[in-house]
């Protein structure tokens, strides 16, 4: 059991037998198990307040959300094993693009996109694929255990687990980068747990509701315009600003002029290389 992600009070349960005295604390909680969070991702509860209660009111919100948002593009590393792979990144990367250096890597990169795509397409759906070949191998194991003297059965036994052991190997590489946990490896491929691990990731944070600078619940699409409209107010500010009578007094520390000019120097590509290739395997580069 884990707690649904909420917002609103975060004290609510409260003891008031004094006007000045009393105590504020959170005993309320609204928890589901797994297959819950499974089957409602988006799920999210509004803690109200307790007026002359002593806990709170707890509204469990189940966001219908009928409309389908384009997901983004996550390059899966189980990928680079498939036998293709190498050949589109070379075929893609061949091609004449026009601009600056750092413009060419970027349209390159995005160019590359689709045709992963399609090879993440081919491969199937790796969950599925698992599931199926576990239940013929199961099969395959239960006609030999009845016939041990069938030579065909042996062989297809030993393609059949083989199969199995690579798929399960792949579900494993694709779960370890979704799921973060660092004791994966040791070898451990629960794959239950891991599934349970992605999706709470998931629920926790996803933000489907807000309370804005008039403490208003919002929720939905018009949590972005919150987010948007605090920032742009943070950001747009003016305030009055008092002049620096010394501003070399600002800074006590200054780098030398041999470093200053080494930090404006033209980048090599060797550096840029050691850069790219210093990038952990399960990590995207930043911007």
């Amino acid at each position: 059991m884990e707690d649904i992600n909420y917002t609103g009070l975060q004290f609510t349960w409260n003891q008031r037998p004094h006007a000045n005295d009393g105590i504020l604390k959170k005993i309320d909680r609204v928890m589901a198990n797994d297959s819950f969070v499974w089957q409602f991702t988006d799920a999210y509860v509004i803690f109200q307040p307790y007026r002359i209660s002593d806990h709170c009111p707890m509204v469990l919100k189940l966001p219908n959300l009928t409309g389908s948002k384009p997901k983004p593009f996550k390059f899966s590393n189980y990928v680079v094993l498939h036998e293709d792979f190498k050949q589109i990144v070379v075929d893609g990367w061949s091609k004449d693009v026009e601009g600056h250096m750092m413009f060419k890597v970027v349209k390159r990169l995005r160019m590359l996109k689709k045709p992963i795509r399609k090879l993440l397409w081919l491969k199937g759906n790796i969950y599925a694929m698992v599931e199926t070949l576990r239940k013929e191998l199961d099969q395959t194991q239960i006609e030999l255990d009845k016939s041990p003297d069938w030579i065909e059965l042996h062989m297809a036994e030993s393609l059949k687990l083989q199969e199995f052991k690579e798929a399960t190997l792949e579900e494993e590489r694709f779960l370890k980068q979704k799921s973060k946990v660092e004791w994966l490896r040791v070898g451990d491929s629960n794959s239950s747990y891991f599934h349970k691990v992605v999706k709470g990731r998931i629920h926790c944070n996803y933000i489907q509701a807000i309370s804005d600078h008039n403490n208003n619940i919002v929720e939905g699409r018009a949590v972005c315009d919150i987010f948007i409209r605090h920032y742009e107010h943070l950001i747009r500010s003016a305030t009055n600003c008092d002049p620096l009578v010394d501003p070399g007094s600002l800074f006590q520390s200054r780098i030398s002029v041999d470093k200053l000019k080494n930090m404006v120097r033209q980048v090599t590509n060797e550096e840029i290389k050691a850069a790219i290739f210093d990038i952990g395997n399960d990590k995207a580069p930043g911007w």
